[in-house]
């Protein structure tokens, strides 16, 4: 697939205008147009991957009004604060952000999305990517956030959004307000037998629990409700997606 980012604007530029001692505008009309990079994408710009498979980055080129510019790229862990100039090894959702600037010096840039996680069979594993619905206990409530499982060792799973993404995604507030470093232990999943760990906000640093939780084998689906300390509650409905 090929995918086309028009960033092209037509910038005005208006030089100085200086007057002549009688006052005419000697460089009236004078303008100059400069053309934003235009990016064309190979690929997806969502691609799924498992972690620590060899990635290939499908290509990018930009363009300047049709002449061909150069493009760098840097990529970026969203979760793990990884950054470096190839996807990395470990579960987390990569941000590849190029940038590419034009004859004037200004600087266009587009982005593609990797995400290296495991599909889990739910026997036990419940890694995997996940559309969540979170509802406040005020009745405040959003749906389709994506959210990450990832195993951290053992039966125990980081999760990426511990309120389903409430703030983060649903508000749109941004990854500072998503409640952050929460794990479920899986000590029997057909008897409902979890362990918990803390969450926390970033930017708060106010923290929050799992008070109970349902995993649904049959549906992957999974479910639980959270208390935070500042008495916010939440109940989150994760249904993992097959990519």
């Amino acid at each position: 697939m090929k995918i086309f980012i028009n960033k092209s604007i037509l910038f005005l530029l208006l030089m100085p205008l200086l007057f002549g001692c009688k006052g005419d505008l000697e460089t009236e009309g004078i303008s100059r147009i400069t053309y934003f990079p235009d990016f064309e994408m190979e690929g997806d710009a969502l691609i799924i991957i498992s972690p620590g498979e060899s990635f290939t980055d499908p290509g990018i080129k930009a363009f300047e009004n049709g002449v061909e510019l150069s493009v760098s790229s840097s990529v970026t862990g969203r979760f793990s604060g990884y950054k470096g100039g190839a996807v990395g090894t470990e579960p987390d959702e990569y941000i590849i952000t190029y940038e590419a600037v034009n004859a004037d010096g200004f600087p266009g840039m587009a982005s593609r999305t990797v995400i290296a996680v495991n599909t889990g069979d739910f026997a036990p594993s419940i890694e995997g990517i996940y559309s969540a619905t979170t509802t406040r206990s005020t009745g405040e409530s959003y749906s389709g956030i994506r959210v990450l499982i990832w195993n951290t060792g053992g039966n125990t799973y980081e999760i990426s959004h511990g309120i389903g993404g409430f703030y983060g995604g649903g508000r749109n507030y941004g990854d500072g307000y998503l409640a952050r470093g929460g794990t479920i232990t899986i000590n029997d999943i057909g008897a409902g037998d979890f362990s918990f760990g803390q969450m926390q906000f970033p930017i708060w640093g106010n923290t929050v629990d799992i008070t109970d939780m349902t995993i649904d084998v049959a549906t992957r689906t999974i479910s639980y409700s959270t208390l935070a300390d500042f008495g916010g509650v939440w109940d989150v409905v994760l249904t993992q997606v097959q990519p």
